[in-house]
């Protein structure tokens, strides 16, 4: 990973933890210079980067300030979403890769490997997802790596360069009747996701659906 990755994901993290209050003034792109010896492009590019995931916002002439926490859009990880008593389960599925990315993106879904991963907040399902993984870039997958964070494993080996989330209704089905036990809904959110690397192969795609009523909006760009 690169350094400017690496000083992404400190900042990162020091923002999930709360380091700076919604609307602080945030650090300038000397301080992160001086912070991590690296030089004025890098520094600009690793502030692009924040920029870009609502994180911070600038004001001409005054400098960065930290974003109100509703209006990031960069997902980050299931334990930094939730409070209580969490925990996930993984299993490998025969899921063949959606029509919808197929055709979208022309994609050879003999090139992913599925599984599906179940969130679950103080005992009950808060979400689930159908995810497809490039077999090809990733390699082999460690259902253990998979449990404890997704986004870690698919970053050892590639660069991500952009993502994409897309909301959309979608009407209840078997698996969400088979996942949800007692859902009353007939539609729920459903988010489409991508994740391609450097060179615009898609690394992951995702399908994760909701109960209507844990529905994190606010850590989703609309698009």
């Amino acid at each position: 990973m690169s350094k400017e990755n690496d000083i992404y994901k400190i900042l990162e993290n020091e923002l999930y933890n709360n380091k700076f209050k919604d609307g602080q003034k945030y650090y300038s792109e000397n301080q992160i210079m001086t912070k991590f010896n690296i030089n004025r492009l890098t520094s600009r590019n690793v502030f692009k980067k924040l920029e870009k995931a609502n994180f911070i916002k600038s004001k001409k002439a005054v400098g960065y300030f930290v974003n109100i926490k509703n209006f990031w859009n960069k997902g980050g990880s299931w334990n930094k979403k939730t409070s209580g008593n969490r925990e996930s389960k993984v299993y490998f599925s025969e899921e063949k890769l959606d029509d919808f990315f197929v055709n979208k993106f022309n994609l050879n879904p003999n090139n992913f490997v599925s599984y599906i991963k179940i969130r679950i907040n103080n005992g009950v399902v808060h979400s689930y997802s159908q995810i497809w993984i490039n077999k090809q870039l990733v390699g082999e997958l460690d259902l253990v790596k998979l449990n404890k964070s997704t986004l870690d494993l698919l970053k050892y080996k590639n660069e991500f360069d952009c993502s994409l989330n897309v909301i959309k209704m979608s009407n209840v089905v078997d698996k969400d009747f088979e996942i949800f036990k007692d859902i009353n809904d007939k539609i729920i959110p459903t988010k489409y996701s991508v994740i391609q690397n450097n060179d615009f192969e898609f690394i992951q795609l995702s399908i994760e659906r909701y109960v209507p009523s844990s529905f994190e909006h606010y850590f989703i760009q609309n698009l």
